[in-house]
Order: C-alpha cells, then structure tokens, then sequence
C-alpha cells in the first residue's frame, strides 16, 4: 500500500537520501571505466558511450518532464518521484 500523504518530510526526504548516493556513483563509475579499459581506444569508447547516456537521460528526463506536466499536472512530478513504503 503506498501511502500518498503530502508532508515536506516526505517529499523532501527520499531525494535528500538518494541525492549524494547519485553524486559518490558518478566518480565511481568513471573509475570502474578507467581500470576496466586499459588500451586507450576501447578507453575513449567507453567515455563516450558514458558521456552519450548520461546526455541522454539528462534530455529525455526534461522532454519527459515536460510531456508529463503539459499533459497531467505539475503535481504529477511529485508522484512519480516519490519511493513507494508501505
């Protein structure tokens, strides 16, 4: 059962919580890259494909964002962003 109360400790709270997890999981995947690739062609390949879906998520995040609050209700974003608890 999801709880739908509107409280700013619960809609603040999870993006707090997931927030620096994000940001400590860029670096790390950008150092996993760097070891697991040695030769310097398959390393540019890699931080490229990297590059192009971090770019990607970041486009069709905010096109989507867009479609969702042009077509519902701003509100909607609160929704789909919150974690489900029970």
């Amino acid at each position: 059962m999801v709880v739908l109360d509107a409280t700013i400790v619960n809609i603040a709270l999870p993006s707090a919580q997931a927030d620096p997890f994000g940001a400590l999981s860029a670096p790390a995947a950008l150092s996993l890259l760097n070891t697991t690739f040695t030769e310097a062609r398959e390393r540019a390949r890699a931080f490229g494909v990297h590059g192009a879906i971090a770019g990607a998520g970041g486009a069709v995040g905010l096109l989507l964002g867009g479609v969702l609050t042009d077509v519902l209700d701003w509100r909607w974003t609160l929704f789909v962003t919150r974690t489900p608890r029970e």
